[in-house]
């Protein structure tokens, strides 16, 4: 019984660390994904998901490929470079450009990367490494255009 207690509480703490994964990429992205993900009938679906994608995750590590969460881990890290910046808009550039290419990928618009099948994972992977060789998707912001705004 202890067993079970334990990986139930496992369970309810990786739900609640994906949940705050996706509110973290929402904010990146504008907030406008936060209200849609936080609906109340995602929630009921949430223990059938999680245990699928635990399933296909364990088979996927079998085969040395990537989980549902390190490719989250790794999207957002590549997101969240340049979040010190207030007035950079890198991140929100770079969350728009994943959900575009998610949304390509998939041919289904607000898609996430739990929408990828864990067989396709590395195209993520692949892809956000092409991105990061490729460096900023927006110039960098100057200090001088902050004194541009104020004194017209």
């Amino acid at each position: 019984m202890a067993l079970e207690e334990l990986l139930q509480t496992n369970n309810e703490l990786l739900e609640r660390n994906n949940s705050l994964l996706e509110k973290l990429l929402a904010a990146a992205s504008g907030g406008k994904a936060a209200s849609t993900k936080s609906s109340g009938d995602d929630s009921d679906d949430k223990p059938a998901k999680t245990t699928r994608s635990r399933k296909s995750a364990s088979t996927k590590e079998s085969d040395d490929g990537p989980t549902h969460q390190e490719v989250k881990d790794f999207a957002l890290e590549w997101i969240s470079e340049f979040e010190d910046n207030e007035k950079d808009p890198e991140p929100q550039a770079r969350s728009a450009a994943l959900k575009k290419a998610l949304a390509a990928m998939l041919k289904k618009q607000d898609a996430t990367i739990t929408d990828v099948p864990a067989a396709e994972l590395h195209r993520v992977v692949a892809w956000v490494k092409k991105k990061k060789e490729e460096g900023r998707l927006t110039p960098e912001p100057s200090d001088d255009d902050e004194g541009d705004d104020d004194g017209m």
